[in-house]
């Protein structure tokens, strides 16, 4: 969403969005460099200390047990999921910004997919159109619904997901397998569902590698890599120490076992923490070999992974563990990527063998053709003919901004 926003602003949209804080407040001057002037962020409710919050979740495993462990049982209880109690109290606030702001459209983004509760809402009281856009799929992702038909609850999720087609103007899929199901369940809606994935980002395409040091290959996991993955990395730069040097990019905290990690591979890891994904595109672009994993949890729903699109547009060599059957219709049309599941050492080390020796790459008119087609601005290009269709044209032309209201 914060694509769109960044795209859409320049093509004459006043957007305002609406947002829980999440431990970190956007100024102004930080909005206009890093996304646009012509957007405004407006938090409701509290404010959340967020590096106090998370210093006592490290602190305290007892405690993050204990709120897993209840936020498992109350998504399972809770319709859509545990936030619609939040969007009831915020309501009031987010309709008094609404009716100043006056938009011409109204969207609200999932998940949560109760976000959706609080776009009807405002959409209902101001006769506005209402636009639901899914990031990850619903009932039919075992993540965000029971899927067995004597789930208690079950018929509930499909009775809220019923009143969002219902009632959106418009409703915008990330995810493609989720879209064509859309349609089939909803054949009468079908104009108004529409299959937006993610894309590339500008900042991606326009940045090419700037390393020195091209006796080091760079192995770059923006991903959060299990113990065991990270094991095999340390042996594998072991086993390769006379051949060549390897360097892992990794964007995650340093693991307590930092010590011996680096003793194995000879100081082969950076362990890069919580980074910008500005920082993130520069480490893709840089990288000679590029690495996705996804947890057990995670693999089991229906979502299509952002860093695909960013791996795959950078024309390097990939390898993904654990893809979701989204991930894996993907990569059907990626070739040279290397999809592994649950690897042993022997696969995973031939797998990043294969990619340091042989370097496998496309061709570069496919790439650019790739890159034309998913590129975050010709698909907001898209969106903004899409919201311009569902209301009239104002009197006073090109120079009136139009207005959204973004909820997410």
């Amino acid at each position: 969403m914060t694509e769109w926003c960044r795209h859409l602003a320049p093509m004459g949209w006043d957007i305002k969005v609406l947002c829980r804080h999440y431990g970190y407040t956007a100024s102004q001057s930080n909005l206009s460099s890093e996304v646009s002037s012509g957007v405004d962020v407006q938090y409701l409710g509290p404010r959340r200390k967020q590096a106090i919050s998370d210093e006592a979740a490290r602190q305290s495993v007892l405690k993050s047990f204990i709120r897993k462990f209840s936020l498992s049982f109350a998504g399972k209880i809770c319709v859509p999921d545990v936030l619609i109690w939040k969007q009831h109290q915020i309501a009031s606030r987010a309709l008094e910004i609404a009716n100043a702001f006056s938009p011409d459209v109204i969207l609200s983004s999932s998940p949560h997919h109760s976000i959706h509760w609080l776009g009807r809402f405002l959409s209902s009281r101001l006769g506005k159109p209402w636009v639901a856009d899914f990031r990850d799929p619903y009932t039919i992702d075992k993540r965000f619904c029971p899927q067995s038909r004597f789930s208690v609850t079950r018929p509930l999720h499909r009775s809220f997901e019923n009143r969002i087609y219902k009632n959106a103007a418009l409703i915008t899929h990330a995810i493609p397998i989720h879209g064509r199901w859309a349609r089939y369940r909803w054949a009468g809606q079908r104009s108004k569902i529409k299959i937006v994935t993610n894309g590339i980002p500008d900042f991606l395409l326009a940045n090419k590698s700037t390393r020195q040091n091209a006796n080091t290959i760079m192995i770059c996991s923006p991903s959060r890599l299990s113990p065991l993955m990270v094991s095999y990395l340390a042996m594998i730069a072991e086993a390769r120490r006379g051949e060549c040097r390897l360097e892992y990019q990794i964007f995650d905290n340093e693991p307590t076992d930092i010590c011996s990690l680096q003793a194995i591979s000879g100081n082969a890891f950076v362990f890069r923490g919580r980074c910008s994904h500005k920082e993130t595109l520069r480490t893709i672009a840089d990288a000679d070999v590029l690495i996705g994993f996804l947890s057990d949890e995670r693999r089991l729903g229906l979502g299509l992974s952002s860093k695909l699109f960013e791996f795959v547009a950078s024309g390097k060599p990939i390898i993904n563990v654990n893809s979701t059957r989204s991930d894996r219709l993907f990569l059907k049309s990626v070739p040279w990527a290397i999809e592994l599941s649950d690897p042993d050492f022997a696969s995973f080390s031939c797998a990043i063998g294969k990619c340091i020796e042989e370097r496998p790459r496309p061709s570069e008119t496919w790439l650019v053709g790739f890159q034309s087609e998913y590129s975050r601005s010709n698909q907001v290009k898209k969106i903004d003919f899409f919201l311009r269709n569902l209301f009239p044209r104002h009197n006073g032309g090109d120079q009136e901004k139009t207005r959204a209201l973004d909820a997410i």
